[in-house]
């Protein structure tokens, strides 16, 4: 038995198409998050999706702006799962076909850069049911107490992000950089 795998097409039991392997798009849903309420509402279209806003002028962002007076802090204690998601399977009536894989597309990151990553480790629970491969997250002792001993700056930092994005992206109709990030 060989220790490589072989490139040469014939070897196989029939030919490698790319478009075979393409993603395909099932549906669009969308998440509207009231940090300040801790709730979320649910919309099976692309209703609340976000777009890329490109500007002709150079940037000039100031990711502080807003800190701390308009930061809503996220309950990090509320894990989400995969709830919305199957409630939108489940919804939409879509037929999952054997091998489908259903999860957050963090997830799939965190897979594919588990060699490059040297910081911080991951656990995935997956469960098979009818064919389907679900992933869930778990969370791991590390990244627990890891958010339990986050200070001030990490804080700051991680609104930057967000306030990036915010400065990034909009809705289709109505962008504003006023609003709470």
């Amino acid at each position: 038995m060989s220790s490589t795998l072989s490139v040469i097409n014939s070897q196989y039991h029939r030919s490698f198409d790319i478009n075979d392997y393409k993603p395909l798009e099932k549906g669009t849903f969308s998440l509207e998050f009231d940090r300040e309420k801790q709730t979320g509402r649910k919309f099976s279209d692309s209703t609340k999706l976000r777009y890329l806003v490109k500007s002709s002028e150079r940037p000039n962002f100031d990711l502080r702006e807003g800190y701390p007076d308009r930061y809503i802090k996220m309950d990090r204690s509320m894990k989400e799962g995969l709830s919305h998601m199957l409630e939108w399977i489940l919804k939409e009536n879509y037929v999952l076909q054997p091998g489908t894989f259903v999860g957050r597309r963090g997830y799939l990151t965190k897979i594919l850069t588990t060699p490059y990553e040297t910081n911080e480790g991951w656990l995935l629970a997956v469960s098979l049911f009818n064919g389907t491969y679900y992933f869930r997250e778990m969370e791991t002792e590390a990244a627990r107490r890891f958010k339990e001993t986050r200070n001030a700056r990490l804080e700051e930092m991680a609104y930057w992000g967000y306030k990036f994005e915010h400065y990034m992206c909009a809705g289709k109709l109505v962008y504003s950089r006023s609003l709470p990030v």
